[in-house]
């Protein structure tokens, strides 16, 4: 592109985060009609991505207290050089602040009120009603509703000229409609009685109230006008604004209208037209922007309600967040490690099955090894649950994103995956290790009456309550944990957008308040399991394979031990790393399960080929002795033919030795 002189032009883009808008209203923050126009402004400033400076006043002594420090706040935003302010000219005082502003190039409009003194600074704009206007309007509405012959105007602030705009408008009316204006009544607005008090004696004591017809000007006295309703029912009303008392009053048919001056557009038009105009340097050719008056004769529905008291909320732009859930593939091989022990399990329990009636099977106590392996495949299982993950605790607003008192409908699974993990985990340790301990005493029993020479039937069904015990506190322990301090979903923020706050980066995890006491308790218990089965190891090493694995146990405990000395620091370093986190305990839960499994099973399947192969070996040797032996036999017979010759009756015929007969 080429500009008039011919030589390149380049127009830079415009940088929103710099643009600075200020704003001064008269809407103290117990004004309940200001909170919608001050939320609109803060969702424009959003969505127009600049900075706005729109702080709220405190109610004050006076209504001069307030314009004075309007005045102040005015002239320090401009001084500070904002690109564009909003004002309420809510009173002549505010004037000469404005015209500072205008000096210094600043480009100013007012909402709401002063429209006079706007048009006479020569603003840009006016957004909002043109009170008198408005007023004048109401009569009219009302007598085209209603019938009524004389008429008040209202006013909780009469300090307020604004206010008294809107009271000329509608004496105005009145004169033309020809019904009986009988002035302008000062009401307080913090006090029912007084209000009744002051509007009673408006009216006359004793009088009829038939025929009158009241507009407020501010909606702060609705509640008290409803009271005195209830006093007086004939008199008709009707009031600027719309709040949720004033749709309750329509519902009932106790006022006419509210009028509905958009307080959102007021609130959010200012940021637009301000910042094009900043940007831009255009801006409307109409002077007015006129918001209302829009007359509203019923409730509106309950999402409107809803609507308009969050000021038509927008839902924001929301980062991308980060959940850190584990990744697809890395469950996929959590999946294939349980896979395989399931596999190894089944095997060996297949194995036992068909072998059943051989002697190293049937000494090895199947029973037992049946438990065995039943536990290292419920300790393997305990990588399933790992993988089930969740968002949030409970639901989050679609606005602020922050949590809500709504529960995620979805969290009682994860809380039942969280504690489904120890309960897997320690029962199956507790199976594994009980049935070992069991197995090992019948077998120690069995040695100390030999040692004594003697005889005694031990049963297996006598060590199976060892099993049901050691079980049995396991499940107290875990049934207290599960009842007084379960483990419990929760997601943590650990990253937030630096511009909105939003979150960025979390982390979900299973907590539990006592989780170091119950956690340790059920290690313990394990501990001693381990010891336990350790010692009997001992007591018991020197019976035959075929009986007892005392060494294999007594390994697959320094194994787990191990095992547990190096992945227990490592599980705690990756506890801020979901997929580590995953990684590590998944893999230190399969290699406890199938460790165990091929120590206590491997070597029986060993032994079991080495007899095997023993047996076979013995029965090709009985099979070759016998072959011998016949060999033997066959080799005499014909040694003995071949010496002399019988003849038909038996008789050895012996020649000389010329050949000749004897």
């Amino acid at each position: 592109r080429k500009g008039p002189d011919g030589l390149p032009s380049k127009c830079p883009c415009t940088e929103r985060k710099k643009i600075v808008i200020g704003g001064v209203t008269h809407g103290i923050t117990t004004d309940v009609f200001w909170d919608t126009v001050y939320a609109a402004a803060e969702q424009g400033a959003k969505d127009m991505n600049i900075d706005l400076r729109f702080d709220r006043f405190e109610p004050q002594s006076s209504q001069k207290v307030l314009y004075r420090k309007m005045s102040a706040k005015i002239l320090s935003l401009c001084q500070d050089g904002v690109d564009g302010l909003f004002v309420t000219i809510s009173d002549p005082t505010l004037i000469d602040a404005v015209k500072r502003c205008k000096e210094l190039d600043v480009e100013v409009l007012t909402i709401n009120a002063g429209i006079a003194a706007s048009k006479e600074l020569g603003l840009l704009h006016h957004i909002g009603m043109v009170e008198e206007n408005a007023g004048y309007l109401s009569g009219f509405k009302m007598a085209d509703m209603a019938t009524f012959t004389k008429a008040f105007c209202l006013n909780p602030f009469p300090d307020l000229p604004v206010l008294g705009e809107r009271c000329t408008g509608f004496e105005t009316a009145m004169g033309e409609l020809g019904i009986e204006y009988l002035g302008q009544v000062d009401v307080p607005d913090d006090n029912i009685r007084l209000f009744r008090t002051i509007v009673e004696e408006a009216v006359g004591a004793g009088g009829s109230w038939e025929g009158y017809g009241m507009l407020l000007v501010a909606p702060a006295v609705v509640p008290a006008l409803m009271e005195l309703k209830k006093l007086h029912t004939d008199f008709q009303s009707a009031s600027f604004d719309t709040t949720p008392a004033i749709y309750e009053a329509l519902a009932h048919g106790d006022m006419l209208f509210g009028i509905d001056q958009q307080p959102y557009i007021q609130g959010y038009a200012p940021i637009p037209i301000l910042t094009h105009a900043a940007t831009t340097k255009q801006h409307f050719f109409n002077f007015a922007i006129e918001s209302g008056p829009s007359f509203v004769t019923s409730p509106p529905s309950s999402d409107m309600v809803a609507c308009q008291s969050g000021a038509f909320a927008v839902c924001p732009k929301q980062p991308f967040e980060s959940y850190s859930y584990v990744n697809t593939a890395l469950i996929g091989l959590g999946i294939f490690f349980f896979s395989l022990q399931a596999a190894a399990a089944v095997g060996f329990l297949g194995w036992m099955a068909k072998f059943r009636k051989t002697t190293v099977v049937n000494w090895s106590q199947p029973e037992f090894l049946s438990v065995v392996a039943i536990g290292c495949l419920t300790i393997a299982s305990a990588i399933l649950p790992l993988s089930i993950q969740g968002g949030y605790r409970y639901e989050r607003d679609a606005i602020t994103l922050e949590e809500t008192d709504v529960l995620n409908e979805d969290i009682h699974k994860v809380d039942a995956a969280c504690m489904a993990v120890p309960w897997l985990i320690c029962t199956g340790f507790v199976l594994t290790y009980s049935a070992l301990v069991a197995k090992l005493r019948r077998i120690d029993e069995i040695m100390r009456n030999a040692e004594h020479f003697i005889r005694v039937t031990v049963t297996k069904r006598k060590y199976l309550p060892i099993i049901a015990v050691l079980l049995s506190i396991m499940v107290a322990l875990l049934l207290a944990w599960q009842l007084v301090s379960p483990l419990r979903w929760e997601r943590e923020v650990i990253g937030t957008d630096v511009y909105t706050g939003y979150p960025t980066e979390s982390i979900g995890r299973c907590t539990s308040e006592h989780f170091a006491a119950f956690a340790g308790s059920c290690a313990a218990f394990v501990g001693f399991c381990l010891i336990y089965a350790l010692v009997l190891s001992y007591r018991t090493r020197h019976m035959a394979m075929e009986w007892s694995e005392s060494k294999f146990i007594a390994a697959s405990v320094l194994y787990l031990l191990q095992l547990l000395l190096l992945g227990v620091p490592i599980l705690v370093i990756a506890r801020e790393n979901t997929n580590a986190y995953y990684m590590v305990l998944s893999l230190i839960l399969f290699l406890m399960s199938f460790g165990t499994t091929l120590l206590i099973f491997a070597p029986k399947v060993i032994l079991k080929e080495i007899r095997e192969s023993q047996r076979r070996e013995n029965v090709a040797n009985v099979i070759g002795r016998q072959g011998d032996q016949r060999s033997s036999i066959g080799t005499t017979a014909t040694n003995t033919l071949r010496k002399g010759s019988y003849d038909s009756s038996g008789q050895k015929d012996v020649k000389n030795e010329s050949g000749g007969e004897q």
